[in-house]
This record gives C-alpha cells, sequence and structure tokens, in this order.
C-alpha cells in the first residue's frame, strides 16, 4: 500500500539529510512511536528501513551484524543498503557506489561499470553474478555496449549452471547463437 511505499524514500531522505546523534535519536523516536500506532493497521515490514536508517546511517554493516539478525534482519540490511546505493547514485558518487555495490549488489556494481564505460572492469566484475536474472540483465547490457562477444559467453556461463538455469536467458541467447554461425 501507500504507506508501505513510503519506507524507501524516507530511508534514502534520513541518509540525505546531515543529522546529528542526537537529531537522528530524536526522530528514531518519533517513528517508533509512528510505526507502534501502525503496526496493527499495516504490515511494518517495508517501513523497518526507516528505522535502519536511523539505527546505522552509513555506519559499516559487518559480518557479525548479519550473522547477529535473524533471516528478517538481513532484508533489513539488505534494504538498508539498497537505500544507500540509491542515496550515493543520486548524489553521483561514484567511487563510493562502486566501493558499497562490489559488497552488497554485483549486478547494480556491474551495470555502474558500464555506466562509466569501463568494460573490461564490468565483465571481470560479472563473474559476481550469481542468478539468470542478473546474468540476463548483465548480457543485455553488454550487448547494448557493443560488446556482443563477451554478452555470449556471459550467458552461455548462466546456462551451463544449473541453478542458473532460466528460460528467458536460453530465449535471448539461442537467436544470438544461430546469427553467430
Amino acid at each position: 500500500g501507500f504507506i508501505q511505499g513510503l519506507g524507501m524514500p524516507l530511508a534514502e531522505a534520513i541518509l540525505s539529510a546531515d543529522l546529528d546523534d542526537a537529531a537522528r535519536q530524536e526522530l528514531r523516536a518519533a517513528m517508533d512511536e509512528l510505526l507502534d500506532d501502525l503496526d496493527d493497521a499495516i504490515e511494518s515490514g517495508e517501513l523497518d528501513v526507516i528505522l535502519m536508517a536511523l539505527e546505522y546511517g552509513w555506519a559499516e554493516i559487518t559480518d557479525e551484524m548479519y550473522e547477529a539478525g535473524e533471516e528478517e534482519g538481513w532484508i533489513d540490511f539488505d534494504m538498508l543498503d539498497e537505500a544507500r546505493l540509491n542515496v550515493l547514485e543520486r548524489q553521483g558518487r561514484s567511487d563510493e557506489f562502486l566501493q558499497l555495490s562490489s559488497q552488497v549488489d554485483p549486478l547494480r556494481h556491474m551495470l555502474k561499470l558500464i555506466e562509466l564505460n569501463r568494460l573490461d572492469d564490468a565483465i571481470a566484475a560479472s563473474q559476481s553474478l550469481n542468478t539468470g536474472h542478473q546474468i540476463l540483465t548483465a548480457a543485455q547490457k553488454l550487448r547494448e555496449t557493443g560488446r556482443l562477444n563477451d554478452a555470449i559467453t556471459l550467458a552461455e556461463r548462466g546456462l551451463c549452471e544449473p541453478s542458473l538455469l532460466n528460460q528467458a536467458l536460453a530465449n535471448w541467447l539461442a537467436p544470438l547463437e544461430e546469427t553467430q554461425g
């Protein structure tokens, strides 16, 4: 719903604001109260990213923090990482974006490298892709940049891994392979 859709934009606004610890804690208390009031009316899972942004801000999320959290906690950390990447991208902070995305989102990392015309780095980064969707998206983007052979190689790798096999990847690759002879 509408209210649940506010989670990511509010988290990004919090990360974009230059709040000191006191202001963050004050806002955290207000958001806790608001989310408690809403708890009976809506599923607040998508709003938890707001609290994560207030609690952690730009602090590094360690492996221990991930391990200490339950599965829902991992999802919250993933949402926080997504909000952070969105802010860094919007602010044009490419180096910081690449540093964070290399750790948390291999597809966004590779796509950013392509956007920056660092194609050889993007192809090297494609080795970190691990789902059929990621491989298909990356292969399509490589083809758009004129790196057809690299796109085909990447797509073939995706088809060779049974866990990555997906119909969309096969459907995309087949006509390309036919044109290659």
